[in-house]
């Protein structure tokens, strides 16, 4: 078979596209970081580590210009204090009055203490004290400082106390006991809402254990458009069951395979595209999900679409050393086509039980074996070294009776796992507008709008520029994530091509 070509972008000889997208990555290592400030890292072409420090270094330099101008306010206002006494004003948050004030209670203070040396109130020195003490031989109290026999201990300069208001210690210290009380209770900006009495700890158990509802956002549709719309769902999902109803019967060998499973209870390890596999116990199955116990959690659900093998996990080892990884495949990060009619079929020659097969995933994972058993939606292989894999017919991409009829470049699985291995950059910077796939979901929405026609307005001003879209690589098809209204703009105004980036 002829090596298939990459696709290039129109125009040939562009600048080839970085391996990965930064936002996302960032965004998946930093999951709580705003979108928006996410892409202002990345515009920045900074790290998140080299942007934290920067924004530190910008919020401390803010924070002694705000000092300078407290400092320099104090200065003009209050002529008879000086500056290191305004840098103390500043720093320590109180005003001129409180510090004068402080400042004659100190006067007051040392005033009121007798002069000479001391070892107490009445006197005293290192060798006596008290009522009666003295200086080292001891004395009679005001004595011992006119006699200059002993020097009161200097006292260790102390550190400012920070001022907290009486209603604020006492809000605290309820929040405190409301959360010994109740341990469960982890938060507590809610212990501060049951403290002042806008709720009580049973309304918090019960908006806790409530399920939780999505709100619908504002639309700018109209009530008609809202209305097709979910007739649209409703259509999709009755064509959806009648689907499941109709093609019950054709995955029975699968589904029997999957109920031993869990009769046998033993841990499995299930493979899902460029995604880390899980490992657990398989409880349930149903037309569309698998259900496995894991570690961590008692029910995980998994949407079979995006799971593309099976095997014992006690069989792992053996299987990974008998697997390969085609390089230019993986590079694609391919998952299967949401549509069924626009998956890979395998070919019917192919299928024939105790006959070779070889198939390549979309993950880029090459399988090749002996076929046990096949079905509809799955196919059993036995490997030639000994194991099983379970291998659903979506997550092919390809399929042939022997590996040697294709000529990607190949690496061990658990050498490609082990080690950093460099993927081919092998995605475009631009699309025909015409080859991207926009998903059925899409006409729910309608783009005649006000950030449409301010699109369009600037575009025929020759203001617009296009900005990428985000786009999915699913079967042999680029299929849209984000940036519908720029889509549908681009077709409106017969654009040719327009740029992506694939996520």
């Amino acid at each position: 078979m002829a090596k298939k070509k990459k696709r290039r972008a129109p125009g040939g000889g562009g600048k080839k596209k970085k391996k990965d997208n930064p936002l996302a990555l960032l965004l998946q290592e930093h999951p709580d970081l705003d979108k928006d400030l996410a892409k202002e890292i990345v515009d920045s072409g900074m790290t998140y580590d080299e942007w934290e420090t920067e924004q530190e270094r910008i919020r401390e330099e803010r924070q002694r210009k705000k000092l300078e101008q407290i400092i320099s306010f104090v200065c003009s206002q209050h002529p008879d204090l000086s500056r290191e006494q305004a840098t103390e004003i500043a720093e320590r948050g109180i005003t001129p009055e409180e510090f004068k004030t402080e400042l004659r209670e100190k006067l007051r203070r040392e005033r009121r203490q007798p002069r000479g040396r001391s070892g107490g109130p009445r006197g005293g020195g290192p060798r006596g004290g008290g009522p009666r003490g003295g200086g080292p031989r001891g004395g009679g109290g005001q004595r011992g400082f006119r006699r200059g026999k002993g020097r009161p201990p200097a006292r260790k300069p102390q550190p400012p106390k920070k001022r907290v208001s009486k209603k604020k210690q006492m809000r605290k210290e309820a929040v405190d006991a409301i959360m010994a009380k109740h341990p469960d209770l982890d938060d507590r900006a809610v212990a501060g809402q049951i403290a002042s009495g806008r709720l009580t700890y049973e309304e918090y158990l019960e908006n806790k254990n409530r399920p939780k509802v999505r709100r619908r956002r504002p639309s700018h549709r109209s009530e008609e458009e809202h209305n097709r719309a979910l007739e649209l769902r409703e259509e999709r999902n009755r064509a959806l069951q009648e689907r499941v109803e109709r093609e019950s019967h054709l995955g029975k060998t699968g589904d029997s395979y999957l109920q031993e499973r869990i009769k046998a209870a033993k841990n499995i390890r299930i493979l899902r595209f460029h995604k880390s596999a899980f490992v657990g116990v398989l409880t349930e199955v149903e037309p569309f999900r698998l259900f496995l116990q894991t570690e961590t959690n008692p029910k995980l659900t998994l949407t079979k679409r995006f799971c593309s093998a099976i095997l014992e996990e006690e069989e792992w080892q053996t299987v990974a050393e008998q697997l390969l990884i085609s390089l230019p495949q993986r590079a694609m990060r391919q998952i299967p086509h949401h549509e069924p009619k626009m998956r890979y079929e395998v070919p019917d020659d192919l299928l024939e039980d105790e006959a070779p097969l070889s198939l390549m995933l979309h993950e880029g994972i090459l399988v090749s074996g002996t076929i046990v058993w096949h079905d509809r939606f799955q196919i059993l292989i036995a490997l030639p070294e000994g194991g099983n894999i379970f291998v659903f017919r979506h997550a092919v991409h390809r399929a042939a009776a022997s590996a040697d009829e294709w000529d990607d470049e190949t690496v061990p699985y658990l050498t490609y796992s082990e080690e950093s291995t460099n993927l081919p950059d092998v995605h475009p910077e631009e699309l025909k507008v015409d080859e991207i796939y926009v998903p059925v979901q899409f006409n729910d929405y309608s783009v005649e709008d006000q950030v449409y026609q301010k699109y369009s307005d600037a575009y025929d001003k020759g203001n617009f520029k296009f900005e990428p879209l985000y786009v999915r690589r699913e079967g042999d098809s680029y299929v849209l994530v984000d940036g519908y209204r720029r889509w549908a703009l681009a077709k409106e105004k017969g654009e040719d091509s327009i740029p992506v980036t694939v996520i």
